[in-house]
């Protein structure tokens, strides 16, 4: 905000005499200048009055947005934190149709068969790292694939499971790497659930990298890929490790970051127990008004889903009782 009270500049006088000549008449005459247009009148800076206006008027619009973000507007927002904070994104789930599960076990069956790291990498550059010409990858509901297979981000994940099978935990670790420096279609649709769990397990069982595994975990929540069982049984083996060792002695492995990594996991382990107990408790609900609506249409027809829907019997009486 302007200060009210801020001093005007020094005016130039000239060379005239000091307190006259014409050096003062110069000065004098642009001080008492009115016209805001004037160059001279400008250099002397802002006035009071102006500085006071402007003052008045910021003040006017700040209180106005203020106002607005503190009611309910109909985007949803209700405060300044809201408005600039960025966009939730929806949670992304991995495809569960049981077709894919049978062409991912095939692929795995194949998969099995080879005990090389060399001919699983190559493997893996003819059956996962390809972009699908199958009708079903170019589906509407599979557009977020970018024409990749819908096997992608499951091989990727059985890929990574058997490259640390055979000690070989860096080629798996540089398979999601991989998969990374292809695009960003192919992070999306490759690195998803089963993709993260394996990054988390290799750096865990292999390296014992804390670090790591917290960063994982961190970019699986940028990203807005959904947690699943193995994903919560893995950090909460990562939390009572850690935990166990910082409790025994001071001089543990992990480093001075270890309690807030592990601050970290265990407040993402919250997040995801409220997010499968609300889960449990919308498909309670959901199980409940469907069992509720079956014996009411099993009771009074396919006709009403209610009491207060239901057919009434004797009609002669006004008061009659809902069967």
């Amino acid at each position: 905000m302007l200060d009210r009270t801020t001093p005007l500049p020094r005016v130039y006088r000239g060379p005239g005499r000091r307190g006259g000549g014409m050096g003062a008449g110069l000065s004098s005459s642009l001080a008492d200048s009115q016209n805001p247009f004037d160059k001279h009148a400008r250099s002397q800076g802002q006035t009071k009055r102006e500085a006071g206006r402007i003052n008045d008027a910021l003040s006017a619009m700040f209180a106005q947005l203020e106002e607005r973000a503190l009611r309910p507007s109909p985007a949803g927002t209700s405060s300044w934190s809201e408005m600039l904070r960025q966009p939730k994104l929806g949670v992304r789930k991995e495809d569960e149709d049981p077709e894919l599960f049978a062409e991912v076990d095939a692929a795995n069956e194949a998969l099995s068969t080879i005990s090389s790291a060399a001919d699983v990498v190559s493997w893996a550059e003819e059956n996962v790292f390809v972009r699908g010409t199958d009708a079903a990858a170019l589906q509407v509901g599979a557009a977020q694939r970018a024409g990749f297979t819908r096997t992608y981000p499951r091989l990727l994940a059985s890929v990574m499971a058997h490259l640390r099978s055979l000690g070989a935990p860096h080629l798996a670790l540089a398979m999601f790497e991989h998969a990374r420096a292809l695009g960003i279609e192919s992070y999306l649709a490759g690195c998803q659930t089963s993709a993260f769990n394996q990054l988390i397990q290799t750096r865990w069982e292999a390296f014992r990298d804390l670090a790591g595994v917290v960063a994982a975990v961190s970019e699986m929540e940028a990203v807005a890929v959904a947690w699943d069982r193995n994903t919560n049984h893995l950090v909460t083996a990562v939390v009572g490790q850690v935990s166990q060792d910082v409790l025994k002695s001071r001089e543990h492995k992990w480093g001075p970051d270890a309690y807030a990594y592990i601050g970290t996991l265990e407040r993402m382990l919250d997040e995801d127990t409220r997010r499968e107990a609300n889960m449990f408790k919308r498909r309670t609900e959901e199980k409940r008004a469907l069992r509720r609506n079956v014996r009411e249409q099993a009771r009074y027809g396919d006709g009403g889903y209610g009491r207060e829907r239901a057919p009434r019997r004797g009609m002669e009486d006004e008061f009659g009782r809902w069967d």
